[in-house]
C-alpha cells in the first residue's frame, strides 16, 4: 500500500530496502515506488542475478543478487575454507569489543586525517586503531566511486567515505576520533 508508506514518512529514510520473493514484483513494486516517491534511495535483493542491470536502469541504488553472493561463498568453503570462515565472520553482526566488522565513515572537515594519502592512513590506522582501511569512496560529480585498496596516490578529503575493518575497540575509537557514527546517511 504505496499510500500508506506517506504515513511512515518514506521521504525521510535513508534508505528503503525491497525484499519480495519473486523478481517481478519487486520490479513491478520498485517502479511504482519510484514513480510515487522520486528520490528514494533503493537498495533491493534479487533471485536472478542477470537482472541486476535491469534495476540498476529502473533507478535502484544497490541491486543485490542472492546467487551471486552464495555461489561465492559455496566456492571459498570448496577452495578456500579460511576465506570463507572470514567472510562469514565480518559478514554477521559484531557483537562484542573482539569481534570485527567492515565499517564505512564520513570524513568530516575536521577529521585528522584529512589531506592524508591513504597508504599512510593505513600504517596509521593499524598503528592507532588496529584496524585495516579496506577502500575509500569519492563523491564523484553525481555518484560514489568506491576504490578499493587505495594507495599513496589516493588523498583522503571531506565528503568521503573510509571503508575499515575494525573490530569494536578500534570502532569506538574512530569515532571518537573522527567524531562521527559509522554508516552512511
Amino acid at each position: 500500500h504505496l499510500e500508506a508508506l506517506s504515513k511512515v514518512n518514506i521521504r525521510s529514510a535513508a534508505k528503503v530496502f525491497i525484499n519480495f520473493e519473486n523478481d517481478t514484483d519487486t520490479l513491478v513494486y520498485t517502479l511504482n515506488l519510484k514513480n510515487k516517491f522520486p528520490g528514494l534511495n533503493i537498495i533491493v535483493s534479487l533471485n536472478n542475478s542477470s537482472l541486476k542491470g535491469t534495476f540498476e536502469a529502473a533507478g535502484v541504488t544497490y541491486a543485490v543478487s542472492r546467487d551471486q553472493i552464495l555461489s561465492k561463498l559455496v566456492a571459498s568453503y570448496i577452495f578456500e575454507p579460511d576465506v570463507a570462515a572470514i567472510t562469514e565472520d565480518i559478514m554477521s553482526t559484531a557483537t562484542g569489543d573482539d569481534d570485527y566488522d567492515i565499517q564505512e565513515f564520513f570524513i568530516t572537515d575536521d577529521n585528522p586525517f584529512i589531506n592524508e594519502n591513504c597508504l599512510t592512513t593505513f600504517v596509521e590506522m593499524k598503528n592507532k586503531y588496529d584496524s585495516i582501511l579496506l577502500a575509500i569512496s569519492k563523491f564523484d560529480k553525481t555518484k560514489t566511486k568506491l576504490i578499493t585498496n587505495p594507495g599513496e596516490n589516493i588523498m583522503i578529503m571531506p565528503q568521503d567515505y573510509l571503508v575499515i575493518l575494525t573490530n569494536g575497540t578500534g570502532k569506538n575509537k574512530i569515532q571518537k576520533d573522527f567524531q562521527v557514527k559509522e554508516g552512511r546517511l
